[in-house]
């Protein structure tokens, strides 16, 4: 008897295998690239910090001595508090959509639906959520600035002069 070829894994509906969101997002002209570079610092990091074989002492990260590396370990713990100094940056509005869409790699509508937006405005509605996020972020990695020229600093009413 003959076996059948497993299916190949179908991808989610407008996905390609491989391909992050913030890639779809940039080459489509919906972020800008020091957004994107942003984004997938923190994808790096957030993957760096998921790293399970060294915490659960994976045997082929493990020395002869019996014990996971020290740098490992020190680099993990390195990656998991940038993750969480990133996330907190962006604050605790804007950090859910950087999780579902650079950490997740989910899609921004996808996060709008999830938090009750109607569908037919999710897309525009995570999209603008995820550019705001993505702008947080590249000002706390220093990639961008925090105003750009021209951008409201403040938001105060100009004081009339004291008199004398």
């Amino acid at each position: 008897m003959n076996a059948a070829a497993p299916l190949p894994a179908v991808p989610p509906r407008g996905r390609r295998p491989g391909r992050l969101p913030l890639d779809r997002y940039v080459g489509r002209g919906e972020i800008s690239s020091d957004q994107h570079r942003a984004g997938l610092r923190l994808w790096r990091d957030y993957l760096a910090a998921r790293e399970r074989s060294v915490a659960s002492g994976d045997p082929a990260r493990i020395r002869a001595g019996g014990s996971p590396r020290m740098a490992d370990i020190s680099a993990l713990l390195d990656a998991r508090a940038r993750c969480r100094a990133a996330l907190a940056a962006a604050g605790p509005v804007l950090a859910p959509v950087l999780l579902h869409v650079a950490c997740l790699e989910e899609s921004a509508g996808s996060w709008a639906e999830s938090i009750g937006r109607p569908p037919r405005r999710a897309r525009t509605e995570g999209l603008i959520t995820l550019r705001l996020a993505l702008d947080a972020l590249a000002i706390h990695y220093g990639l961008a600035g925090p105003a750009r020229p021209g951008a409201v600093s403040t938001w105060s009413l100009p004081t009339a002069p004291a008199t004398a």
